[in-house]
Order: structure tokens, then C-alpha cells, then sequence
């Protein structure tokens, strides 16, 4: 209840403050990125806009870049940044991205992390070299918004956003976007939970905007990390909510996927 109250209050007080303000006064240096697109015929600019220099997070230079925590946001940059939407010129409405990121790196607390660019086979060779800072920091800049169409309202107008990781290499986020049934800039949940932000793993995101039916999902495989279940997560999207059902089987002594042991609709 907490989480979602903030949410609200945070999004009130920022359409307030950004109903008639000029996208004028955005700082071309903050831009991380932009791109345009339609929302029912008509052109609008998304802009992901740091609030000050980001600094930098998981990058070629650390260390941290191989671990687990990583996975996902190397080589990257941290800060407070938000989602911004522009309509004519005008800044329509902006969203945070602070409140749904985890915690990944003790030191840094729960603050927005995205990868400014991509990680290659063979970065550890460079690394030992002593070139890879070099070499990683002359990449193209990995684009954040991708858009798709979750939630198959036939609309384009969401992309996934990392925003955590579980042991090892398994990436989270969110879907943030417009929805007919909600067109302001969100994000997804359930349809059980419309107003929490539903975490998925990246694959199950994508594998839902492919879809035309219902997909099943493992998130915990029977031995993985020494899980004694295996966690399956059906989804489908209906063209106007996202249906979420959860399972827990039980795992054998051959650590195969044995009896269903819970369902429950989230």
C-alpha cells in the first residue's frame, strides 16, 4: 500500500510541476536518450533524462562489471533519471525511474542503473590487457527504449527496463509505457495488481509481446542455487490486462520437476 501511494504522490506532483513547462529547458548533455514515435496519430518524443551526470556503474574499469549484481547493467551509469514525455514542444508528463529499481551494489543503494554500452565476448582478454576501457567505451551506445507491444492493445508503446537481478545472470525489470486502458506514462502491473509494477525476468517480457497465446515461463529450475522447487510463471495479455498465474512444483531426488505443490493467481 506504501509503494503504491508513492508512486501516486510522486506522479501527481510531477504532472503538476510539468503541465505547461517547456521541453525547451531540458539539458541536451542529460539526454541519455530519445526517439520519437505515435500514440494514436500523433507524434510525440519519449526522453530519458538524468537529473545530473550519472556516474558510472558496473564499467569497464571496475571490477564489479563480471559479477552477478552486473549482469544486465555493465557497462553503465547510475543517477536519478526519469521518463519523460513531449507533445508539441511541451513536456506532457515525466516519471521517475527511482522507485523501481533494487538495490544491487550495497554502496550505491536502490538508484537507477542502465548500461551505457554492451558487454562482448572477449572482454576478458582485453581486460588483461589492459585495453578494454578503451575498446568498451568506443561502442555504440546500447538503446534502453525498445519498443513492443506487451500488452497487445495494438499499440507499440512499452519497453522493458532492467531494474534488478537475481543469482546468477537471471535480469528483472518492468514495462513502462501508455496502455488504452491507462494512457499515461506507467508502469505494467497484473491484472490482479494494476497499480504494482509487475517484475518479470527479460525473457518472459519478450516472449509475451511475441506471443499469441498463453506463455510459460521458468524462473527457478529444480537444483538451481539448490532450489528444491521449480517456479513456473504463466502470462497472457489480453489487449487490455496482463493475467499472471504462478506455480510451484516440487523437484524429485533426480532434481526433475516433480508434483504441482501451489498455484496462485498474482
Amino acid at each position: 500500500m506504501r509503494r503504491s501511494l508513492r508512486f501516486s504522490v510522486c506522479a501527481l506532483i510531477c504532472a503538476l510541476l510539468d503541465a505547461s513547462a517547456p521541453a525547451s529547458h531540458l539539458s541536451t548533455r542529460l539526454v541519455r536518450e530519445e526517439i520519437k514515435l505515435r500514440v494514436d496519430r500523433v507524434e510525440e518524443t519519449w526522453r530519458l533524462v538524468w537529473n545530473a551526470r550519472p556516474l558510472p556503474a558496473c564499467d569497464a574499469d571496475d571490477a564489479l562489471w563480471m559479477t552477478c549484481p552486473c549482469i544486465g547493467f555493465a557497462y553503465g551509469e547510475r543517477g536519478a533519471i526519469d521518463l519523460v514525455r513531449v507533445r508539441d514542444g511541451r513536456i506532457l508528463e515525466r516519471l521517475p525511474l527511482g522507485p523501481f529499481f533494487e538495490e544491487q551494489i550495497v554502496d550505491w543503494g536502490a538508484t537507477p542503473i542502465l548500461p551505457r554500452w554492451p558487454v562482448s565476448d572477449g572482454d576478458g582478454d582485453l581486460e588483461i590487457e589492459g585495453t578494454l576501457g578503451r575498446a568498451a567505451h568506443a561502442r555504440e551506445v546500447v538503446p534502453i527504449m525498445r519498443l513492443r507491444d506487451y500488452d497487445h492493445d495494438g499499440r507499440a508503446t512499452e519497453f522493458f527496463l532492467q531494474t534488478g537481478s537475481a543469482p546468477c545472470g537471471k535480469r528483472l525489470g518492468v514495462v513502462l509505457g501508455l496502455s488504452r486502458e491507462r494512457p499515461s506514462l506507467h508502469a505494467f502491473g497484473s491484472a490482479r495488481h494494476p497499480g504494482k509494477p509487475l517484475v518479470l525476468r527479460v525473457e518472459h517480457w519478450e516472449a509475451l509481446s511475441r506471443s499469441q497465446g498463453p506463455i510459460v515461463g521458468v524462473d527457478w529450475t529444480c537444483g538451481d542455487h539448490g532450489s528444491d522447487t521449480q517456479d513456473e510463471v504463466e502470462l497472457r495479455a489480453d489487449g487490455k490486462e496482463i493475467h499472471v498465474t504462478r506455480r510451484v512444483y516440487a523437484c524429485s531426488e533426480t532434481w526433475d520437476r516433480g508434483a504441482l505443490r501451489s498455484t496462485e493467481e498474482e
